[in-house]
């Protein structure tokens, strides 16, 4: 694993073969925005085939993971890692480290402004998450978020 205050390029955990790409001019998969002019964090998927999936919110991207994909079943999935001293009020579209999904801490009950569907905050650390919403019932697995993204 690589650290997470270093340069924003980063992937913070990935096989080679298997590795994120950097944000660019990609339309979010789900509704078409340019990713890159969304707030952090988001989301991108390598389906079977190879092709790469990018969403401008990790609810687009839960949304997605739902549907039936014609490039086959989704291989990798990464989310941005949010920093250790994320303020949920702002709204940054800085590209910052992706991490594996399923390697994550998520928050869910946040408000924020600018994000399409139900906020979610991904971090690598949950002790990270734990500080943004100190109550434990904010906090979610990958396996968790996804079960609850189903139940909808």
């Amino acid at each position: 694993l690589l650290e997470l205050g270093g340069c924003a390029t980063e992937v913070v955990s990935a096989t080679a073969s298997a590795s994120p790409e950097l944000l660019d001019a990609q339309e979010c998969d789900a509704c078409g925005m340019l990713v890159n002019e969304q707030p952090s964090p988001r989301g991108q998927v390598i389906y079977r085939d190879g092709t790469h999936a990018h969403f401008c919110s990790i609810g687009d991207l839960l949304v997605a993971l739902e549907a039936r994909s014609p490039h086959g079943s989704a291989e990798h999935v990464f989310v941005e890692s949010l920093p250790v001293d994320f303020d949920p009020r702002t709204s940054s579209t800085i590209p910052l480290p992706w991490m594996v999904a399923e390697e994550g801490t998520y928050v869910v009950g946040v408000s924020r402004e600018r994000v399409m569907g139900v906020p979610v905050l991904s971090f690598a650390s949950s002790d990270h998450a734990a500080a943004v919403a100190p109550h434990a019932n904010a906090l979610r697995s990958w396996s968790e978020l996804r079960l609850q993204a189903t139940d909808r």
